[in-house]
C-alpha cells in the first residue's frame, strides 16, 4: 500500500513539473487572419480612399464625406478586438471599441460594440490589393447636413493600411 502512494505522489510530482518546460513566449493564436490586423485609415489626406454616402435610390449619386472633413480610422487588433475613431463632418469625432469578427468565404467583416446598446455592424468587403480594402454596408444618413430625417443609404469605404 505504501509503494502505491509513492507511485502516486511520484506520478503527480511528474506531471506538476512537466509543464515547467512549457515556453511561456509562444504567441497566442490569433483570432483574425494575420492579413486584416493593424491600423487602417481612410481621410482627405489618403489618396485613393473614401468614405461615401449614397442614397440607397440613386447609389451614383454620393458625397465623399472626406471632402467636408470626415475620416475614419479603425486598429484590428489579433485577440478579435478593434478600435475605431469616426470624424463625422456634423458631429465631430466619436470612438467606438468592441470585437471584429471575419467571414472570409462570405466575404463580411462584423463589428460589435463593447457599448450594450450598440448594434453590430456588417460590412461586405473586397480587397483591392494588399494594404487597400473596399467596405460596404447600409444605413441612414441626412443628405441635407441640416438636421432632416436620413434616408436609407449606402455606405462605400475605401480604407488604407497605415501601420
Amino acid at each position: 500500500m505504501r509503494m502505491i502512494k509513492l507511485i502516486t505522489a511520484m506520478a503527480v510530482l511528474s506531471l506538476a513539473f512537466s509543464g515547467l518546460n512549457c515556453k511561456k513566449d509562444e504567441e497566442p493564436e490569433s483570432a483574425i487572419p494575420e492579413k486584416y490586423i493593424g491600423k487602417w485609415e481612410a481621410n482627405a489626406t489618403i489618396e485613393g480612399t473614401l468614405i461615401e454616402y449614397a442614397p440607397a435610390s440613386d447609389p451614383g449619386n454620393g458625397v465623399d464625406l472626406r471632402l467636408l472633413g470626415g475620416a475614419i480610422t479603425v486598429t484590428l487588433k489579433k485577440d478579435g478586438t478593434y478600435s475605431l475613431t469616426i470624424v463625422d463632418p456634423i458631429e465631430g469625432a466619436s470612438t467606438d471599441q468592441g470585437s471584429v469578427t471575419i467571414d472570409e468565404d462570405l466575404k463580411i467583416i462584423t463589428m460589435k460594440s463593447s457599448d450594450p446598446t450598440g448594434t453590430p455592424i456588417i460590412f461586405a468587403y473586397e480587397w483591392n490589393d494588399d494594404n487597400t480594402m473596399t467596405l460596404t454596408t447600409q444605413t441612414e444618413f441626412d443628405f441635407t447636413l441640416q438636421g432632416n430625417p436620413p434616408v436609407p443609404a449606402i455606405v462605400t469605404i475605401i480604407i488604407k493600411r497605415s501601420t
